[in-house]
Formats: structure tokens, sequence, C-alpha cells
């Protein structure tokens, strides 16, 4: 796995090339099909086997929690039902913070509440995450998860 530095950041802190998406339900799958051949790989999670395996035979990791995610993943995207679940996918006991190294980006794309429509940058030392606040697409529907166009490269995340 390849990683990625710069941007400031002090030699060791290299975060992972690879890009993460954490439930894959009906606006998630066809968002996360467009990453699918990311350069630096595609780690997926989600509680339906049925829907990963499918991603795993077309190349992608899956891992079992958001943990395992986070191992592989400089750049996640989390969207999930509400905001319990987006809770315990960042902060719960097997959640994103607890391995997610330090300039991580977090996207939670949730449609629910505005506090979970957020961009988190993972911090060093206490690892807080004190997220700028932003609205993403996500209230369109699944024409719009279908018909999106995901970046190409790891090099229009880091711009």
């Amino acid at each position: 796995m390849t990683a990625v530095s710069g941007g400031g950041r002090p030699a060791g802190t290299e975060i992972p090339a690879g890009v993460g998406f954490i439930g894959l339900g009906q606006m998630g799958y066809p968002m996360a099909k467009f990453l699918r051949d990311w350069p630096g790989g595609l780690t997926v999670c989600d509680i339906n086997t049925e829907v990963t395996d499918r991603f795993a035979k077309k190349g992608a990791r899956v891992a079992a929690t958001p943990r395992e995610v986070a191992e592989t993943s400089g750049v996640i995207s989390v969207m999930v039902r509400d905001d319990a679940q987006v809770t315990e996918v960042v902060t719960g006991e097997n959640g994103l913070l607890t391995t997610a190294k330090p300039g991580t980006i977090i996207a939670i794309t949730s449609a629910h509440r505005s506090r979970s429509q957020v961009i988190m940058t993972v911090r060093r030392g206490n690892r807080s995450a004190r997220p700028p606040s932003v609205t993403p697409p996500m209230n369109s529907g699944t024409t719009l998860a279908t018909n999106v166009t995901a970046a190409s490269s790891a090099e229009a995340v880091r711009a």
C-alpha cells in the first residue's frame, strides 16, 4: 500500500493512499462503485455481506469494522442511516478514530441531521475531530448517487 505525505505533515505521519467507504445501501452502493479503481485501493464496510462480497469480487478490500477501514484509508466516506450510526462508526469501540492516522479525512454524508453533514480531519495528539460544517448534496436521492462523478485520482482529494 502506498502512503501519502506532504501538505506540511511531519515525517512519519503519512496517511494511507486508499479510500474507504462505510455504508453501502441505496445511495452508498452506487457512489462507492465509482471508487473501485482508486489508485490506492478501495476498502468497504457494511453489515450486509452480500453487498460487500460484490465489491470483493471487483477487487475491493472488505473490512469487518470501521477500525479496519481507517487502517488502509486516508479518505473515508461514511454514508449510514442516522446520527447514532455515525457516532458508532466514528467514535465507537471499533470506530474510525481508534486507528485513523493524523490527516485522515472522514466525510460524513448521512442525509439526516445537519450535525452529521461534516468533513473531519483527525488531528495529532488528542485525535480530536473539530470539523468545519459543510452540506453535501445527499438529499437528492438515488438519482444523484447513481449519476455522481467521483474524483478520479488521489490528487483531486489532496488539492
